[in-house]
């Protein structure tokens, strides 16, 4: 249901493409450096089921889902290393630029990133469907 009403409808998604996510950033998102220590990457995830990882510059470079961060003696084993231009969008994106790269990674919240490819924050697909029903409303 919640696809068809962006889908189904063209002026939705329309109107999804003039509000800039910069409101809607979660900041700072739940991040470890790939240098983190095994300690601490798990300390992280005590309060999250995932966190994204960054290099030494602060650079998006993957993440860690804690059920395999348990199963792995090592912060590098459990890491999914993916390309930040494959799972994030800038910060100067639109809802609509969020909620198709959300689609076609299959994932519900994505990092977002300044210029140089910094995590700055997050969004999540819930706050996408919020202002997708207030649109709707007017």
């Amino acid at each position: 249901m919640f696809v068809y009403n962006f889908v189904g409808t063209d002026r939705a998604l329309k109107r999804l493409s003039r509000i800039s996510i910069d409101s809607f950033i979660s900041r700072p998102a739940p991040s470890v450096s790939e240098t983190s220590t095994f300690e601490n990457t798990y300390n992280m995830c005590q309060t999250c089921r995932w966190i994204w990882m960054t290099d030494e510059n602060k650079v998006l470079t993957g993440w860690i889902d804690r059920d395999i961060l348990l199963k792995t003696s090592s912060v590098k084993e459990a890491m999914l290393k993916v390309s930040y231009k494959e799972i994030a969008v800038s910060e100067n994106a639109s809802l609509k630029e969020a909620l198709s790269v959300m689609l076609s990674s299959g994932l519900k919240t994505i990092p977002v990133i300044d210029k140089k490819g910094m995590l700055i924050g997050e969004i999540d697909m819930n706050v996408i469907e919020k202002a997708s029903n207030k649109l709707n409303e007017n």
